[in-house]
């Protein structure tokens, strides 16, 4: 009999044990979601990539080769119209990394549990972050020179790096190509206060994905002007290169959803 109620005490025990780790696992906090976000290009409602070509209208083809660009002050605002603070700064390079360095066509973050409706980011680097002496921060960091941002002669950085060529339909690739490369960067470029509408639900541990759209067309036909790559090519930082700077700094911006 003493047997049997040694045995009964220690099924009960058991028991009372296994419903106390299910309580735990029923109220375990799974952490922070895993938010990536990801940069995609557009024209045509196509997908383009460094090393696409789109037709740009009847006259013009373009053939994308290089696409960077520096944000800074990353937000994410949730239903309550409340903000969370993601980065103060970051790079994004839409070209395969070279052996050794970070890849830099998605970027990662945790965030809280929650519902969110925007993002928020200015493009480009403000003041304090554009005077950043390169040989300063870390190799990895955005900021290092290792990115091919830095404008040496001007002691400062280009917030956008687009470069590529154009010719008539059919001919990319032609011995008369004409490149173009806008680099805008000075400090009166910086672009505050983008709002992007998102529709982001993130769960506990889970991992959620945000891409980034910027409609390539519309760096050459947006808020800031029109553009024509034929005869507008190269805007590097210099004073008679920023009404062309001005002018795509502004589409490019306005060309992200």
């Amino acid at each position: 009999m003493n047997k049997f109620l040694h045995l009964i005490f220690l099924l009960f025990a058991f028991g009372l044990v296994s419903s106390c780790e299910d309580d735990d696992d029923d109220d375990r906090d799974d952490g922070p979601s895993s938010l990536s976000i990801s940069v995609a290009l557009r024209a045509n409602n196509s997908a383009q990539y460094p090393g696409s070509v789109f037709q740009l209208n009847d006259s013009t083809e373009i053939l994308l080769e290089t696409i960077r660009f520096y944000y800074s002050y990353l937000r994410l605002v949730d239903e309550e119209g409340d903000t969370l603070w993601l980065a103060d700064y970051g790079f994004f390079d839409l070209e395969e990394p070279v052996q050794g360095m970070e890849d830099r066509r998605s970027i990662r973050y945790n965030v809280p549990e929650g519902e969110y409706v925007a993002l928020m980011l200015n493009v480009g680097l403000d003041s304090v972050q554009n005077a950043t002496d390169p040989s300063s921060v870390p190799l990895e960091d955005p900021l290092s020179a290792a990115y091919g941002m830095f404008w040496t002669w001007a002691s400062q950085y280009r917030f956008v790096m687009v470069e590529g060529r154009v010719n008539a339909p059919g001919m990319i690739g032609s011995s008369d190509d004409q490149a173009f490369s806008y680099h805008p960067g000075n400090n009166d470029l910086y672009q505050r206060d983008l709002v992007i509408p998102i529709d982001l639900e993130a769960d506990d541990g889970a991992s959620v994905w945000l891409p980034l759209v910027f409609d390539a067309d519309a760096w050459f036909d947006g808020p800031g002007g029109s553009i024509d790559p034929f005869l507008e090519t190269t805007a590097h930082g210099s004073p008679q290169d920023r009404p062309l700077a001005l002018k795509f700094i502004r589409n490019f911006s306005a060309s992200v959803r």
